[in-house]
């Protein structure tokens, strides 16, 4: 019997089949035009090289097969979790006590202001980083267009990388604020992340207040369909809004259009 159970390894096996149609992507994305050695190269030297001289400059690597490892990687995790923890629901430490504060006559949870207050900090934060700071700048050139910013002298690859990293820690910060609410499950960050990727595209992808515009009219038109209509159709909510955005405003609630000259 396999120890590590049926899930566990159907999901090893889709990471390896993922890990592998991103090293054939890699290689198809970037291909190498060849030519022959110069007439001055000695045998030795066209020996020791292993690969053949490419003409004009160096492909840019593509990021396809780094996102495609990431989402093999995270269904193993997820998976992993699973079968060796719980598939079921739990209990997630609350951040204050279960205690409500009078606001306008309306009783509200101490645990959500304090959600609240980290998440706008979080944002002012980032906002700070973003305009006040050198790292910034240079990503938000390099988001722009990387090959202007390659020229500039900018690190594009550190700047990725950066990235990469402020999204774990802002993704890491909003797991650890909704969980004590929602309860922690090994399928919160498909909700999650969905519910993020829909408020991006409601609010605008190019603007932060849009986004944040998107996730609060994600996150009240949702309880409002909860407690009004039906908590059946809960879920759906979110992709009503998705759809009707795509197809009368494209850009988002507070997008800016992008103009391309062909």
């Amino acid at each position: 019997m396999n120890p590590f159970g049926p899930r566990l390894a159907r999901a090893f096996a889709a990471a390896m089949l993922a890990l592998c149609a991103a090293r054939d992507t890699s290689h198809a994305q970037a291909p190498r035009v060849t030519s022959p050695p110069p007439a001055t190269a000695t045998p030795a030297e066209s020996d020791a090289s292993p690969c053949p001289a490419s003409a004009g400059s160096k492909p840019s690597p593509s990021r396809m097969p780094l996102a495609i490892a990431t989402m093999a990687l995270a269904l193993f995790l997820k998976e992993t979790v699973k079968d060796f923890y719980s598939a079921e629901a739990q209990p997630f430490p609350p951040l204050a006590a279960a205690t409500n504060v009078s606001i306008f006559g309306v009783p509200v949870a101490v645990q959500s202001l304090i959600v609240v207050g980290l998440a706008v900090a979080a944002v002012v934060a980032l906002q700070f980083f973003l305009n006040r700071t050198r790292t910034g700048r240079q990503m938000q050139a390099t988001a722009q267009n990387p090959n202007v910013a390659r020229i500039l002298g900018i690190p594009v690859e550190r700047m990725i990388l950066i990235a990469f990293l402020i999204n774990a820690a802002l993704a890491a910060l909003a797991s650890a604020l909704v969980t004590p609410i929602y309860l922690a499950k090994f399928s919160n960050g498909e909700y999650l992340g969905m519910a993020a990727f829909i408020a991006a595209i409601v609010g605008g992808f190019n603007q932060v207040r849009g986004a944040i515009v998107g996730g609060l009219l994600l996150g009240v038109a949702d309880n409002f369909a909860a407690a009004y209509l039906s908590a059946q159709y809960r879920a759906a909510i979110p992709l009503v809004l998705l759809i009707a955005v795509i197809l009368f405003r494209p850009q988002g609630l507070l997008g800016r259009a992008e103009e391309r000259t062909v």
